[in-house]
């Protein structure tokens, strides 16, 4: 049988984009665990910071060793576990991210979890900078 008009697709026409992979149920599981991981814990973070100013700003000016001094460093040394949450959340996602790369990954998955990745890397980096500004302000 002789094809028809209309079923004949023109030469120039690009080839139909392949239908999108569907991201992978146990790993879209296992990253909103991380994200919901590190988002819980910026709440303690958040208080353990603010305490930790407070104390700051009230030995500002104060000696080295002073009581007010002493009382800011046990202050932000008490903010630093508060940032475990979304160091370790990170960290569980970079593992996926280790073993996405030795096989072959399904593009949607790598996407998301790239997405989810720069999400928590973000976090931590203002996270450890708020605490490194901290303990130099306390270090002059």
């Amino acid at each position: 049988l002789a094809r028809r008009s209309f079923e004949v697709a023109p030469a120039d026409a690009p080839p139909a984009p392949p239908a999108p992979v569907p991201v992978d149920a146990s790993l879209q599981a296992r990253i909103d665990a991380a994200l919901t991981k590190a988002r819980g814990g910026v709440p303690a973070f958040e208080a353990a910071l603010a305490k930790a100013r407070a104390d700051a700003a009230s030995a500002s000016g104060a000696a080295k060793e002073s009581e007010s001094w002493i009382l800011a460093e046990l202050s932000l040394s008490r903010a630093e576990p508060s940032l475990e949450p979304a160091t370790s959340a990170l960290a569980d996602l970079d593992g996926e991210k280790r073993k996405m790369m030795l096989a072959a990954a399904n593009p949607s998955d790598t996407a998301l979890l790239d997405a989810a990745i720069a999400e928590l890397a973000a976090l931590t980096e203002a996270q450890g900078d708020a605490v490194r500004a901290l303990g130099a302000q306390l270090s002059r």
